[in-house]
C-alpha cells in the first residue's frame, strides 16, 4: 500500500513540520481509498445518507425540479462555475511570469524585396509620368 506524496507545511523555523489539517485529511482518503473494501464500504455508506435525506426530503433530485427550478439551478450552477474560472484564472495568473516583450515586434521585409519594392515604385511612377504627359500631348493635337 503506497501513499500520496504530501506537502509538509513549516509552521515555525527549526522545529519540525507538522502535516495541516488538510494534508491529514488527504492522508486519510488515500488511505481508506487504497483498500477496496473500506472504499466499498464508505460509498455504500454515502448512498444510504444520501436515501435517507432524499426521503426526509432534505435533498432533491434534478429531474424533480420544476422547469423554472431547474432554469434556477442551472443559473446558479452556470454562475459558480464562471466564478471558479475567474478566480483559477487569477491565481494562474500570479505563478506565470509576464511574456517577455518580442525581440523583432513587426514581422519586417528583407532587404531584396525592399529592394525589389523601391525598383517596382520607381518603375510605376516613372510610367505614370508618361503617361501623363502622353494624355497632355494628346489633348494639345485636339485642340
Amino acid at each position: 500500500m503506497s501513499f500520496p506524496a504530501v506537502v509538509v507545511h513549516l509552521k515555525t523555523v527549526g522545529k519540525m513540520s507538522r502535516l495541516s489539517a488538510a494534508d491529514k485529511q488527504r492522508l486519510y482518503r488515500a488511505r481508506r481509498n487504497a483498500d477496496p473494501e473500506k472504499r466499498a464500504a464508505y460509498l455504500q455508506k454515502h448512498r444510504e445518507t444520501w436515501q435517507e435525506n432524499k426521503q426526509r426530503g432534505k435533498v432533491t433530485a434534478v429531474k424533480d425540479l420544476s422547469e423554472r427550478e431547474k432554469r434556477r439551478k442551472q443559473a446558479y450552477w452556470r454562475k459558480a462555475q464562471r466564478q471558479t474560472r475567474e478566480r483559477k484564472k487569477v491565481i494562474e495568473s500570479q505563478f506565470t511570469p509576464p511574456q517577455s516583450p518580442e525581440v523583432n515586434p513587426q514581422p519586417r521585409m528583407s532587404r531584396q524585396r525592399s529592394a525589389g519594392r523601391t525598383k517596382v515604385k520607381r518603375r510605376e511612377s516613372n510610367l505614370y509620368r508618361e503617361i501623363q504627359a502622353l494624355k497632355e500631348s494628346l489633348n494639345k493635337q485636339k485642340r
